[in-house]
């Protein structure tokens, strides 16, 4: 008899130990916050930007010069993911792994060159990471 009670407290042990070793992790998320600036300068959460999301920034000019060069948000090359912003200047990702990506975001203004901006996003297991990206707005005199 006193088998028969060891052999089951043995496996509620087991049972126990397996239910609780085996958590299931969230993958990892990232929310993006695009902020621009109205006609009168005031920032804005940007609707309709778009968002780029690089594991590769291929931020190099036509020399090869590095640095603060736009990077060639038209190329695909490194892309992650791609997305717009909602109107509260919002896009939000869900990511398999773990990484530390690029973010790019930018306006094709009707009568203006791309206006963009640029971050950096830290990937982890049961997070979500916030960024927010600041369109810079060329100079004016």
């Amino acid at each position: 008899m006193k088998r028969i009670y060891l052999l089951l407290i043995a496996i509620l042990l087991m049972i126990s130990f397996f239910n609780t070793s085996c958590k299931k992790t969230d993958p990892p998320k990232a929310s993006i916050t695009v902020i621009g600036q109205n006609e009168d300068g005031q920032e804005i959460y940007q609707a309709g930007a778009v968002v780029l999301v690089k594991a590769d920034p291929n931020t190099h000019d036509e020399h090869g010069n590095t640095g603060l060069v736009r990077p060639d948000l038209d190329s695909d090359e490194g892309l992650y993911v791609k997305g717009n912003t909602d109107s509260g200047g919002k896009v939000n990702f869900d990511f398999k792994y773990e990484a530390i990506l690029r973010v790019y975001a930018y306006i094709v203004p009707k009568k203006s060159d791309t206006i963009w901006g640029e971050g950096a996003i830290i990937l982890k297991e049961n997070e979500v990471y916030n960024e927010t990206v600041y369109l810079r707005y060329p100079q004016t005199n």
